[in-house]
């Protein structure tokens, strides 16, 4: 009977002797992986990420689209509402509302649905005819899923206010 070395044996040995005589210093570290550097910037697909809406602008304009932002209005004219917002998470899937208060009170909900990842749009609640205000000092707020509707990053981001005026 003959006296074998078992196959993983030698298979050990082989994978040695190759690590042993491979120089080390032909190896590039760099063209094999990023460095660690490099994937701190890499940001992860938004896929992975919870819708996050985000109210980047509200105020008052003295027209319907193209907007013209304005803090005085004078009265007996027109004003629109705008909000300008964004999803700076992953899409969004579902219905939810975008809701208007002027001095605390509700003006107007609008509906709205699916946003895509990273998309940025704008409602308006259509014109008002500012006689139906008292003169002087005036807030527009706009709050994004004023009813929790949709599950989000943060619920921190989603309203903002802006003072405007009714003159004669």
């Amino acid at each position: 009977m003959k006296n074998r070395t078992p196959f993983g044996v030698n298979l050990l040995a082989a994978l040695v002797i190759i690590v042993w005589t491979f120089p080390a210093w032909s190896l590039d570290s760099s063209k094999i992986a990023p460095s660690a550097a490099r994937q701190e910037n890499i940001k992860p697909p938004p896929y992975n990420k919870l819708p996050d809406l985000k109210v980047d602008k509200v105020f008052m304009s003295k027209t319907a689209e193209p907007y013209t932002p304005a803090m005085e209005f004078k009265w007996g004219n027109v004003m629109v509402p705008v909000c300008e917002f964004s999803n700076t998470g992953g899409d969004l899937n579902g219905n939810w509302k975008i809701r208007f208060l002027l001095d605390g009170k509700v003006e107007g909900t609008i509906s709205r649905g699916n946003i895509a990842a990273g998309s940025h749009q704008k409602a308006d609640m259509g014109m008002l005819v500012t006689t139906g205000y008292s003169q002087g000092s005036h807030t527009l707020e706009c709050i994004l899923d004023p009813d929790g509707a949709i599950t989000e990053a943060t619920k921190n981001n989603n309203k903002m206010s802006t003072p405007f005026q009714i003159v004669k």
